[in-house]
């Protein structure tokens, strides 16, 4: 007989089983097998993932907006509080804090042996900022980004991302977050246009919005004449663009760019700064990096973590006024120099003994501490008129630098850090007769 729907229950070859409720049966476990499933990767996420508590389906937060956790979220006003208020600039209470950390720590268990890769770590980041993350390698820059983004679970403590709990709410932060990994994460037979698409589509975005979405955010990075081209035949200052085109697309509220420019030239370096830099607005951006002058040059604030805390934070400004030693006065010797008349006019204007710093070859570097900065546009009158006479070629003046702020409030040793190829030139004022009235303008934005 032959089987059909009108005898799939019945007994056609006097077993005791059918067909039916052969079926029936593995439907029922089936949907059985993907609830277990579903709860154990839960429960059980894994190296990443963030774990849930056994009974978090009967949590209401997760299913639902807890209006208590809301509530806290509002409350969360005070980042710092316990710590060194010293190094830390007062909150800027005008600006929306779109994410909020409050006593984050994760320990990593190796063996026998617990690493604290984030200690106890409270603070706020600010939409249309962007903050820069310093550190040593093993600071726990990158863990703090992975527990922001997911695939780290805490420790203890919390975040919240646009009033939603890292906890509990992971699936709909998602939505409004773009993370850019210090490696890039690319499919080499998928072209820049199908990357760009599977990103997009994974954020909700509709086929017809998918399509002006890639054209926008392509054109802004520079790729809209790559679209076509596989990852594998990008080049590399290409493919981070790629990468942080992907973490910009789906108008993401929350952007995360760890090390962004890792391994560029300084002239592709420098163009990712354009790119993110005109990206802020609306938006909160962290970025992590190494390299002291892109975070002195991209962020609003900086934050500077040194064994899982953060030590500092504030402007860049505030950092070096706070943290640096002041102004270096950098001169170019003639050989009639007159070292001791350089020193009476800086003794004059002072009212202090020169602190030389160096006094090689034909260059000498004097430091002029900050609280002397008042004094600044009287000493360089002076040496403006007398440099003929005491034999000055040519002078400048530069401020405390971000990778002097960092050394400090580290005690790091110099050789743990990768600067970059750039970040130890100074910003340097060549002061000569013709740009003399620069000057004032130089010494206002170190106040």
């Amino acid at each position: 007989r032959k089987l059909n729907f009108d005898n799939l229950f019945k007994n056609l070859y006097g077993d005791e089983l059918n067909l039916g409720s052969l079926l029936i049966s593995m439907l029922f476990w089936s949907f059985c097998y993907l609830g277990l499933s579903w709860y154990i990767e839960r429960i059980l996420p894994g190296e990443f993932g963030v774990k849930q508590p056994w009974y978090f389906p009967f949590m209401k937060s997760y299913w639902f907006e807890d209006n208590k956790i809301k509530n806290h979220y509002e409350n969360l006003n005070e980042s710092n509080k316990g710590l060194n208020e010293d190094a830390f600039e007062p909150e800027p209470n005008e600006l929306n804090a779109s994410i909020k950390i409050k006593n984050l720590t994760k320990i990593f268990r190796t063996g026998f042996e617990d690493k604290k890769a984030v200690d106890n770590m409270s603070l706020n980041f600010y939409e249309n900022q962007i903050t820069g993350f310093l550190g040593h390698n093993g600071a726990g820059k990158t863990t703090v980004t992975f527990m922001l983004c997911g695939l780290y679970s805490p420790e203890s403590g919390t975040a919240y991302i646009l009033g939603n709990d890292i906890r509990t709410q992971m699936s709909k932060i998602r939505t409004s977050i773009g993370f850019c990994p210090q490696n890039n994460i690319l499919y080499d037979e998928l072209t820049v246009y199908e990357h760009l698409d599977l990103i997009a589509s994974i954020k909700g975005f509709s086929s017809r919005e998918i399509k002006a979405e890639i054209n926008k955010i392509s054109s802004y990075v520079g790729l809209q004449n790559d679209l076509r081209k596989k990852s594998k035949q990008l080049s590399g200052g290409m493919k981070r663009r790629l990468s942080v085109a992907m973490a910009l697309i789906g108008d993401s509220k929350v952007i995360i760019l760890d090390e962004p420019t890792s391994g560029l030239d300084p002239f592709n370096r420098r163009s990712l700064w354009e790119i993110i830099r005109n990206y802020k607005i609306g938006r909160t951006i962290i970025i992590s990096t190494h390299y002291m002058e892109e975070a002195d040059a991209l962020s609003d604030r900086i934050a500077l973590m040194n064994h899982g805390r953060v030590e500092c934070c504030g402007s860049p400004l505030f950092l070096k006024d706070r943290f640096g030693s002041g102004y270096r006065l950098i001169l170019t010797k003639d050989s009639n120099f007159d070292k001791e008349a350089m020193q009476y006019i800086v003794r004059k204007n002072l009212n202090q003994e020169p602190n030389i710093q160096s006094d090689i070859a034909r260059e000498m570097t004097l430091s002029i501490p900050n609280e002397m900065n008042s004094r600044l546009p009287g000493l360089l009158a002076n040496i403006e008129a007398e440099k003929h006479n005491i034999g000055i070629l040519n002078y400048g003046i530069s401020s405390a630098t971000v990778e002097e702020v960092f050394l400090k409030i580290g005690s790091i040793d110099i050789n743990e850090i990768d600067f970059g190829k750039d970040s130890n030139k100074n910003f340097t004022e060549s002061i000569t007769s013709q740009n003399f009235s620069n000057v004032k303008s130089v010494i206002s934005v170190g106040n």
